[in-house]
């Protein structure tokens, strides 16, 4: 099954790392995670520039893996 992806679209994007987040971590993790990262900590405009792009076919395999998990 393949899934796309609006790249360009920040909510798509978002719900692919959630999902994959989730995934990988379970739910506190990903949680503890979240609030490590985004609570205003560092300097997230050097640190994008830093991080290598994410491809579309990453993007999809993240979201079926999701989608798949939530429809058993």
């Amino acid at each position: 099954m393949s899934v796309t992806i609006d790249v360009t679209n920040p909510t798509e994007v978002w719900e692919a790392g959630l999902l994959a987040l989730n995934d990988a971590l379970g739910v506190d993790v990903a949680d503890a995670f979240m609030e490590l990262k985004f609570c205003g900590h560092g300097d997230y405009t050097a640190e994008k520039r830093t991080r290598p792009p994410i491809s579309a076919d990453v993007i999809e395999r993240i979201i079926a893996r999701g989608k798949s998990d939530a429809n058993p």
